[in-house]
């Protein structure tokens, strides 16, 4: 999402709109207090405190509600943690202020919380620097050593210089922290600008961007204070200059821009387009229901599980009873079945919809039973579908569980089942890569991806169509050749998708998938060599 279009949101237009509000009356009360001196430390203490408090707050609603599995979840719990500890550093220091209504010392115990907020600060700036895993490029790496020099020969001549000439041992404490926090700031604001350029223009990248600034901003206040305070020209003799108020306007917004950026965030979240990309099959069918008729086609016996998916709770209730009238479908779309049935000798995965019972689409496999004189004598039919209340289903018995899977290998669903399972894990797999690409660098690159992707197949002949965000498979090939074809491109994808996100992160993600997997789907995955998380890059 762009600046316009972020702007266009209400939610996040009303939060900018009250916080340039809030740092105006912060302001005003500062240059025009309503009650001399003591008013302007009053309004300058009090906007510290409320603007670093709202920026915790904001922050620790993100890390709360960010599921575990997600990167992003330890980066805020980090950022987090620092900014309480900033907090509180702002408390203290209003408490010496307002409250005692005395100069705050220097070492204070506010001190101590500000040195213990950078730990995790520089800690969560890292971590997401790592995973962008962007190489820049050499105008970039020129740019941040030229910035890096000259701000650190500026800060050794103007701030460190001074402070080691005038080093007193028995201010030892003094003078650390004096070096320690303009130190602190220049190794900051590299990491901050470092991050900046690996950025591109994905959904987040523009949160990231205020968060980013916010630091900055941040850096540049601290370094300002650091020289002020040493040459005596902070609020000399306890009297507001421009300086000393440009700092303390710093720090303010540099905790508005914070909360800025992470307020953006949660609205992205909530309004993220998911991508969907389908392809030309139904569902795969989850649970396996064993029914089986006599010859007039009513039901004899059945798994437990039958009676969640027809919603009745006493099998006297449907024993005896025609199948078509159960399943609530058309009788003639069951004779058609019993006779293809009889005349082919297996049904094998046929796709039939329900009206009123709880799952709507049913995969049909059925294998015919004849009695010794050769004779039909019924049917064995498995029923695969997704129950709405799976929690609620009985498991087959072993028995049932050995029937199923000899009816259906015999009726060859097994291989139409391993093929729609091969198929959807390649689709949930590219889905992954979309989506990160999205959120990292945009929809531009995100479609490239899958440019890049139709031209490896074109490459080799493979009969894979993609248009906009529909992917068509086809459906004729030897599983041996679909698994060979699918690790081909998924390969070819990680590639795509490590480059320009990062290959630690894709490759969490890719494990992610995995564990969600039912296991028969994940072993059917591994015999066919799919996976290729972990495997060098194509």
């Amino acid at each position: 999402m762009e600046l316009k279009g972020l702007f266009q949101n209400r939610s996040f237009a009303t939060f900018l709109i009250v916080m340039v509000f809030a740092f105006a009356i912060s302001t005003a009360l500062i240059l025009i207090p309503f009650n001399g001196e003591p008013g302007k430390v009053i309004a300058k203490n009090i906007a510290s405190v409320v603007f670093s408090l709202l920026t915790f707050w904001f922050f620790f609603k993100s890390w709360f509600f960010t599921e575990t599995y997600d990167l992003s979840k330890g980066i805020w719990g980090l950022f987090t943690l620092g900014i309480f500890l900033w907090a509180v550093a702002e408390f203290v220091w209003a408490f010496f202020e307002v409250i005692l209504k005395v100069e705050t010392p220097f070492p204070s115990i506010a001190d101590l919380f500000w040195v213990l907020g950078y730990i995790p600060l520089f800690w969560g700036l890292s971590i997401r620097y790592r995973t962008l895993d962007v190489t820049l490029d050499r105008q970039q790496k020129r740019s941040i050593l030229m910035f890096s020099a000259t701000l650190f020969l500026l800060i050794a001549y103007f701030v460190i210089r001074p402070i080691l000439i005038e080093f007193d041992p028995q201010r030892l404490g003094e003078n650390l922290l004096n070096l320690f926090y303009p130190l602190s700031d220049i190794v900051l604001l590299v990491l901050t600008c470092a991050i900046l350029f690996s950025f591109g223009k994905g959904r987040f990248a523009l949160t990231w961007k205020f968060i980013i600034f916010g630091f900055i901003m941040m850096s540049i206040a601290d370094l300002l204070f650091s020289y002020l305070s040493w040459y005596g020209l902070y609020y000399p003799d306890g009297n507001i200059n421009a300086i000393s108020f440009l700092v303390d306007a710093g720090y303010n917004l540099s905790y508005i821009l914070l909360a800025l950026g992470i307020y953006a965030y949660g609205i992205l979240l909530e309004i993220r387009n998911v991508i969907k990309l389908k392809a030309n099959y139904g569902v795969l069918g989850g649970s396996k229901i064993l029914i089986f008729t006599d010859s007039r086609e009513k039901v004899i016996s059945v798994s437990d599980n039958f009676m969640l998916l027809i919603g009745l709770q006493d099998k006297s209730m449907f024993m005896k009873r025609g199948l078509h009238e159960l399943l609530e479908i058309d009788q003639g779309i069951l004779d058609g079945l019993i006779h293809t049935l009889r005349h082919r000798g297996l049904i094998s995965n046929y796709l039939i919809r329900a009206s009123d019972i709880e799952a709507k689409q049913l995969f049909f496999t059925a294998i015919p039973l004849f009695n010794p004189q050769g004779g039909y004598d019924g049917a064995a039919i498995i029923l695969q579908t997704e129950l709405n209340e799976k929690e609620k289903e009985t498991p087959l018995t072993e028995e049932q569980r050995g029937l199923v899977d000899f009816y259906l290998k015999m009726a060859g669903a097994n291989a139409e089942q391993e093929s729609l399972a091969l198929k959807a894990y390649f689709l949930d797999q590219i889905n992954l890569m979309y989506e990160l690409v999205y959120e990292f660098n945009g929809q531009y690159l995100a479609n490239s991806l899958l440019s890049f992707i139709a031209q490896k197949a074109k490459e080799k002949s493979w009969d894979v169509q993609i248009n906009n965000l529909e992917i068509s498979i086809p459906v004729d090939y030897d599983i041996q050749i679909l698994s060979s074809m699918m690790s081909h491109l998924l390969r070819a994808g990680r590639t795509f998708t490590a480059n320009i996100v990062s290959l630690a992160l894709l490759d969490k993600e890719m494990k992610r998938i995995d564990q969600e997997l039912r296991p028969e789907i994940l072993q059917i995955v591994d015999q066919s060599g799919l996976r290729v998380m972990g495997q060098v890059a194509y």
